[in-house]
């Protein structure tokens, strides 16, 4: 990525067709009431204020949109941050809800659903779409709650969707990563890809599998260990679907070969020494997230995972999703947030067995942040959950997502709600034919994938709610 660089750069780097959407959540100073045009106390205006005596600002959204061949942004004010967010969560709530077996409850939820998105669309999009007529790519860069809405899932027209109808969306994490540096450097080619992890592998066992995987670079950094008793009765279940998701995408892969880690050969030690050497890293696996009130301990040690807060449904509970429940999104989280989100190994439901020098079959996001992946041009992480962390405004989501950003992958495809073993293994094999086979780039290549999706479903009479297609979007190049 450029390192530095200004408008008049990134305006220079679109092209014809082009269009920048970057939004900003902000605290904005709340106005005087002194004067003739003063509300009266009590009274609520666009911005979702309630005015009273106090004049201290309010979390506030607003978006700058810039097309190519202008120099200027327009400002587009969207409103106060607690409606915008009230909406996006009532979103959420609707887009990670499973589909039901039933057509007719199906149609019901998928209603439900658009009901919820058209409102966050109206508030969102609508405003900053007047400015994009005729566009026919878009850069995303959302801040604050808006890290974790996937646009191309929002409705469009009676029963379309953006993907279907919009122009192609692409997310980045700054203005200034639409300014690309050269390609990354060559010496790291082909597939590395991790699937169907035996998280009740002994460690014996998982030392032995690491014996036999081949030699790797050297990975002295450990994270922290938790004290979490919550955590430590969490147990992983299998995923079947992900052994076959890996097969097939090994399948379709002809360029500098494809290796596979799976069962107890998926490890998180094998991971950590054989990931730097790849260009494309697939991780299918739990995604976990920590809930709150989860101390970190033993600041020397390894590292640790996460679960949900007490109540919910602990990690790896469910048996056909790739992850167990999340915390809230933007739930803030106790010392560094890379310590509480992260991916699991085999070896993971014995990692307090672990031998205090090795790896538990957790990875964290602060030990893949440490890692280096500057070769790596996606990765991809096949799990519940992996775009969600703790949302900062102005610094997006602290997490898996920030963690393989800072290690230098260029683009990592991730999810934002918790998804199904089945429907993931379509979704990737949709995204990996439309790489390898069809010659798309990464954005045309996500979108193709929620687009054969809902093509399928749409020709059975399914229901087309976005649970099954619209969870995984991709942020970083999208070439």
């Amino acid at each position: 990525m450029a390192s530095r660089c200004g408008l008049a750069e990134v305006a220079a780097a679109l092209e014809p067709g082009d269009a920048l959407v970057s939004f900003l959540r902000y605290e904005r100073a709340r106005p005087s009431r002194r004067g003739a045009g003063a509300r009266r106390p009590g009274a609520v205006d666009f911005w979702g204020w309630s005015y009273g005596p106090s004049l201290s600002p309010v979390p506030t959204y607003l978006a700058f949109v810039l097309r190519a061949g202008e120099r200027t942004p327009h400002i587009v004010p969207l409103g106060g941050a607690p409606e915008i967010e009230s909406r996006v969560a009532e979103w959420r709530d609707r887009a990670g809800t499973a589909v039901p077996a039933r057509l007719s409850s199906a149609r019901l939820e998928e209603a439900a659903y658009r009901t919820a998105a058209l409102r966050l669309r109206r508030r969102v999009w609508d405003p900053v779409a007047r400015y994009l007529a005729g566009a026919r790519r878009i850069f995303i860069v959302p801040d604050g709650a808006l890290d974790l809405v996937n646009f191309a899932a929002l409705p469009a027209g009676k029963s379309s969707y953006l993907v279907e109808r919009g122009p192609l969306l692409h997310y980045l994490s700054a203005d200034r990563d639409i300014v690309l540096s050269s390609a990354p450097p060559d010496t790291c080619v082909g597939l590395l890809a991790v699937g169907a992890p035996d998280f009740d592998a002994r460690p014996e066992a998982t030392r032995e599998a690491i014996a036999t995987a081949g030699p790797g670079s050297s990975h002295a950094y450990r994270g922290q260990r938790a004290g979490c008793e919550a955590f430590r009765a969490a147990r992983f279940a299998a995923l079947p679907g992900s052994a076959a998701e890996v097969a097939e995408i090994a399948t379709l892969w002809h360029e500098g070969g494809a290796r596979c880690l799976l069962g107890p050969a998926a490890t998180e030690t094998a991971f950590k020494d054989l990931a730097p050497g790849h260009e494309v890293l697939h991780i299918a696996t739990h995604g976990f997230i920590v809930g709150g009130g989860c101390p970190s301990t033993l600041p020397a040690s390894r590292g640790i995972g996460g679960t949900a807060a007490p109540g919910e449904v602990p990690a790896g509970a469910p048996a056909n999703g790739h992850a167990g429940e999340a915390d809230r999104p933007g739930h803030a989280q106790p010392e560094n947030p890379l310590l509480f989100n992260g991916l699991a190994f085999a070896g993971a439901n014995h990692r307090d067995d672990a031998p205090p020098d090795g790896d538990d079959g957790i990875l964290t996001a602060e030990e893949i942040g440490a890692m280096d992946l500057s070769g790596v041009r996606w990765a991809v992480l096949s799990a519940c959950e992996t775009g969600v962390g703790e949302v900062q405004a102005g610094e997006g989501v602290l997490g898996l997502r920030r963690a393989f950003q800072v290690a230098g992958a260029r683009t990592t495809i991730m999810s934002l709600w918790r998804v199904d073993d089945q429907a993931t293994r379509q979704w990737m094999g949709a995204l990996y034919r439309a790489r390898l086979v069809g010659g798309r780039n990464t954005a045309e290549s996500v979108r193709e994938a929620a687009l054969e999706i809902l093509r399928g479903r749409r020709a059975r009479g399914e229901s087309t709610h976005p649970f099954t297609w619209g969870a995984f979007v991709a942020s970083g190049d999208w070439r």
